[in-house]
């Protein structure tokens, strides 16, 4: 599973309780990508983004194997077209995408936002397909992303 996560946008940084949450107690291999802008990438400023990161797998209270990188190179967003951040990518064992969207409904105005990622993993667990292949993100727009053009 990937989660595109930036430091600099807010929604990121409450999407990574979503983010534990839907993770908890699950087996899984989290890769965390920070999608880095040139500028950024050049300043090499400290990102906020691995503690946050860390409260996600305080979080989870379970066995997930997790990688954080950042990379400042589009073609890797182009690829499977994020263009916001936060989004989260799902791939099956046999390395299919199953999902590919907001880690949980927009919270604007909802006290529990539905967690979209939490019931795809469920089904998948479950070995059922998943009720949803997209959902849209919500967040910052990537500045090199496909919104950018």
């Amino acid at each position: 599973m990937f989660a595109h996560l930036a430091s600099e946008c807010s929604c990121s940084g409450g999407a990574v309780v979503e983010l534990g949450k839907a993770i908890r107690n699950r087996k899984l291999q989290l890769i965390v990508v920070e999608p880095k802008n040139l500028e950024s990438a050049a300043s090499e400023k400290q990102s906020p983004l691995p503690r946050l990161v860390q409260k996600a797998m305080e979080i989870t209270q379970g066995p997930v194997d997790f990688i954080y990188t950042s990379n400042s190179e589009a073609r890797v967003f182009e690829k499977w077209r994020v263009a916001k951040t936060p989004e989260i990518l799902v791939f099956d064992r046999k390395g299919a995408l199953v999902y590919q969207g907001a880690i949980a409904a927009d919270p604007k105005g909802d006290e529990q936002p539905e967690l979209f990622l939490s019931k795809v993993l469920d089904d998948i667990e479950a070995g059922r397909p998943s009720r949803w292949t997209k959902h849209e993100a919500f967040g910052c727009a990537l500045l090199f992303g496909p919104l950018a053009r």
